[in-house]
């Protein structure tokens, strides 16, 4: 009974230290930032929190819900992963999911080929990475791209350079946790130039529906501002705005 009263989550200010009998997750542990750690046995939570007000904290009283053996006996320091030689990301359980989750029907796909698309119409390089696996690997183009941060970094460069950016996807095929789509999307630059870009994408999912791999084809033309075809406010297409087909892309 003891364990099912437990209180699930504690919150203290950063420089506490971690309790007792907790673990970090691997990405846990981030100097002068947020720090997780768990006891998986009892389903309890430990955010070390930069910033916190001590008067915020809220620290249950653990030694008194489960019997446990002297402190300092089994304080556990929360490592650096990176300075240890460990990828710094947490393992495949802790993933977050993100679905629909493959083998993919054609609903499911035709659902996270839109969910890209609202990702992408964002802008928010931030947002988007986070729909990728943490060492996920592209090509775009001939560009190289491998883990989230270079993916965030190569969008703002993208988005930085390609203003007023719609785009729309569609599927094109798809088999067990691969999906093939095509896609087009119109921007500006600064100097008020316009331009359409037609192109095609492999992507291939992890379990947890994280984009693993992303092959992306792309060619791009001059058009006049009379000539574009996405006129919708900028964000997610809305759901009555025609798709592809409708253009011919």
């Amino acid at each position: 009974m003891a364990q099912v009263l437990a209180p699930r989550f504690a919150f203290t200010p950063k420089g506490r230290g971690s309790l007792p009998d907790f673990d970090c997750y691997p990405a846990g542990f981030a100097e002068g930032m947020v720090n997780i750690s768990v006891n998986e046995e009892r389903g309890q939570y430990h955010f070390e929190i930069a910033g916190l007000d001590e008067s915020k904290a809220f620290l249950p009283d653990y030694e008194r819900v489960v019997p446990q053996t002297p402190y300092s006996s089994r304080q556990r320091e929360c490592p650096n992963p990176l300075s240890a030689g460990q990828t710094g990301y947490p393992p495949r359980r802790h993933h977050m999911s993100r679905p629909p989750l493959p083998p993919f029907t054609d609903a499911t796909a035709a659902e996270k080929a839109r969910l890209a698309e609202d990702g992408w119409n964002s802008r928010d390089p931030a947002r988007v990475a986070l729909a990728y696996t943490p060492d996920s690997q592209w090509r775009n183009r001939a560009e190289f791209i491998s883990g989230r941060a270079e993916i965030e970094a190569f969008l703002t460069r993208k988005w930085t350079r390609e203003l007023d950016y719609r785009l729309i996807k569609e599927v094109w095929a798809h088999s067990g946790n691969r999906i093939a789509v095509r896609f087009a999307y119109e921007y500006r630059d600064d100097s008020g130039n316009w331009f359409r870009a037609y192109g095609n994408e492999n992507w291939e999912f992890d379990a947890d529906g994280l984009m693993a791999r992303r092959l992306a084809n792309i060619n791009e033309h001059p058009i006049t501002e009379a000539d574009r075809k996405f006129h919708w406010p900028l964000g997610r297409r809305p759901d009555d705005h025609p798709g592809l087909s409708h253009f011919g892309f």
